[in-house]
């Protein structure tokens, strides 16, 4: 479990100041996998059906599982958390010269960080290589341990963690394999914290001869 026991849980109203934060910008770059899995979406829904008393509602954003966190798209950099589009493009190329296959993935266990919920992604080699690639052409935004994940929801108002904990529990069911075709680049508006990601770029994976497993 990544959310500790006896740990004060933050809702949506009180998350942070989102204005100082994104500081005018509009557009928060992200590489993520979108979920076009029919029975992953449905375990997704089921799980976020289950918590709807302690979630924000209208969490618009698609299932996705986030790889690696570019941050605002700027004409000129300024600030550390700044991006271009020059390393966009150097980032793109980085990855389709992987040469990637179509990979498999595993839903895991249900989990949450101190102001979400969360359904965990078993880590693979491939997710290691391609944040490799992307952090070559520029570091990440984000802190440094990587938990692949699809989030459900962010909490509503203020829990403790021995509140959510026991509602998790009974929900650690059977793993379920997907596989992911295609890589994306896109960038949702910090002024919708819950809004949806557009999408810049997408990067097919091309099938070889060599089984690719995970």
């Amino acid at each position: 479990m990544l959310l500790p026991a006896d740990t004060q849980l933050v809702g949506l109203d009180v998350c942070a100041d989102y204005q100082a934060w994104h500081k005018g910008r509009r557009r928060y770059v992200v590489w993520y996998i979108e979920i076009d899995d029919e029975a992953v979406s449905q375990r997704c829904q089921e799980y976020q059906r289950l918590f709807d008393d302690i979630l924000t509602p209208g969490y618009h954003r698609q299932w996705h599982i986030t790889l690696f966190v570019n941050g605002f798209l700027v004409d000129e950099p300024y600030y550390d958390d700044d991006c271009t589009a020059s390393q966009i493009d150097a980032q793109i190329q980085a990855v389709q010269a992987l040469n990637l296959s179509p990979f498999g993935l595993t839903l895991d266990r249900i989990d949450g960080f101190l102001n979400s919920l969360f359904i965990a992604i078993h880590p693979t080699d491939t997710l290691l290589k391609i944040r490799q690639a992307l952090s070559a052409i520029k570091p990440e935004i984000a802190p440094s341990d990587y938990h692949p994940h699809i989030t459900l929801g962010f909490y509503r108002s203020s829990f403790s963690s021995g509140d959510v904990l026991p509602l998790l529990t009974p929900l650690q069911t059977r793993d379920i394999d997907f596989r992911v075709k295609t890589l994306t680049v896109g960038y949702y508006d910090p002024n919708q914290l819950q809004g949806q990601l557009t999408a810049l770029y997408r990067i097919s994976l091309s099938p070889t001869l060599e089984n690719d497993s995970c």
